[in-house]
């Protein structure tokens, strides 16, 4: 195939949805790796025995199939999978080592940090806990360190575990609406 058909079939691709920014995803671990999983309207895969660190070239390869296997899904979440920030949790059920992905969209991190920063500006002498405004709804890389859980929200909210081994995914699961 000559270079320009290359390019073609490449650009093609990512406009597609097909190729998603590593940077928009982050590998959650300890305590928050654990709350990850405590979806409030979905599965999650709250029966895991243990955790551990999928690496680089595992989240790459689930990176690379996600969006396909999103635009397939009877819920899919709306719009193109590059407007979704991703946690990753390596759970292990039963025997077997899985990644769960918790995808929410960009812009509702973006609103709920707004929606923040006017009430801290609002209320100067209000004593704010992580109950009112999680960890991860406080500055725009919150989401990288501390677990977004969102009780509503439909499709844009979702969940999936995907195993590494056999490269699937599976038990997809999106928020209900409220």
């Amino acid at each position: 195939m000559s270079p320009v058909l290359l390019l073609a079939a490449a650009c093609a691709t990512a406009l597609q949805g097909g190729v998603l920014d590593p940077a928009d995803g982050s590998v959650l671990s300890g305590p928050e790796a654990r709350a990850t999983l405590n979806q409030c309207s979905r599965y999650g895969p709250r029966e895991a025995t243990a955790f551990w660190n999928p690496s680089a070239q595992q989240i790459d390869e689930l990176e690379k199939r996600l969006p396909s296997f999103l635009r397939r899904q009877k819920f899919a979440p709306p719009g193109d999978a590059r407007g979704y920030f991703r946690q990753y949790v390596g759970v292990v059920l039963g025997d077997r080592k899985f990644v769960y992905v918790n995808g929410f969209p960009k812009d509702a991190i973006a609103e709920d940090v707004a929606a923040f920063q006017q009430f801290t500006h609002d209320h100067p002498d209000v004593r704010i806990t992580a109950t009112d405004f999680p960890e991860s709804m406080r500055s725009r890389a919150g989401w990288r360190s501390y677990a977004v859980v969102v009780c509503d929200g439909g499709s844009s909210y979702w969940g999936v575990l995907y195993d590494p081994e056999t490269q699937q995914f599976s038990e997809y699961s999106a928020n209900g609406v409220g």
